[in-house]
């Protein structure tokens, strides 16, 4: 585990905000797990934290792409696959699709990075950590963003209670607050050696079309930059409105990122 470790360290600290993903979860992988690490002969490395999630790959050459595909239709225990636009078509490439439907697109992302906070958005509002007082309405929102990403369409509330109160004892979770009642929600995840990510942002259908989430990114983003020396954020291409949130806030693209479903998932 150490010199897996060491080694996506050496491959990613570069580029950290392209391999924010794999390098925050290598970096703490006794809070995201370590279930199939796999290294290749190019200096490239793949990682499954846990049975049910994706397997997370770097940039891989033609020949570790193919000998991937080879040993994924071999080993049908990997479902998901996540990486960079090119590595993954290159692994597809080299794979021949028994079943149909599948490999089947589930996010088609891209990577943003921001170094500095547009100064020309308005904030009007301010930004606290989110307190055990909270909590409530953080299984709400979480659950609610869950649906609304299609990341997890029924969660159930043992999930929802075990994120919240993760995300909470880790001081991840933050919200933007109007008139003393919170409108909008920004969290901090996988940080690595000189960045952090954004994630989970979420607004309740009541509370948009205010910028209320552009506010909460631009002052999370600020926060977290005295801290670091950049953020990241992963975005789903086909939400043009959080794309252009971010890039107000001042984000700027990294790379394209694909997630594809190989087979079907066992309940």
């Amino acid at each position: 585990k150490e010199a897996f470790i060491q080694l996506c360290e050496i491959l990613c600290e570069s580029d950290q905000a392209k391999y924010s993903l794999i390098y925050g979860m290598a970096l703490d992988m006794e809070k995201f797990g370590s279930h199939l690490m796999l290294k290749f002969s190019d200096k490239a490395v793949a990682l499954q934290t846990n049975k049910n999630k994706a397997l997370v790959v770097t940039d891989l050459k033609k020949e570790s792409a193919s000998s991937l595909a080879q040993w994924l239709e071999s080993n049908n225990s990997v479902k998901e696959i996540v990486g960079s636009k090119d590595t993954i078509n290159l692994i597809l490439d080299h794979m021949r699709s028994t079943t149909p439907g599948y490999p089947e697109l589930i996010m088609d992302q891209r990577i943003y990075r921001i170094d500095k906070v547009d100064k020309s958005i308005k904030i009007k509002h301010k930004l606290i950590k989110a307190q055990q007082i909270h909590k409530k309405l953080v299984k709400e929102w979480f659950e609610q963003f869950l649906i609304d990403a299609f990341i997890d369409t029924n969660p159930s509330k043992q999930k929802i209670e075990s994120l919240a109160d993760k995300r909470l004892e880790n001081n991840e979770v933050f919200l933007l607050i109007k008139d003393g009642n919170p409108v909008s929600i920004a969290c901090s995840s996988r940080p690595t050696k000189d960045a952090i990510t954004v994630n989970g942002v979420f607004t309740p259908i009541e509370h948009r079309a205010n910028g209320f989430a552009s506010e909460a990114v631009a002052l999370l983003s600020e926060l977290l930059l005295k801290q670091y020396k950049y953020c990241c954020l992963y975005t789903d291409l086909t939400n043009p409105t959080s794309n252009k949130i971010y890039q107000r806030a001042g984000y700027y693209t990294v790379c394209d990122s694909l997630h594809y479903k190989l087979s079907e998932t066992n309940d």
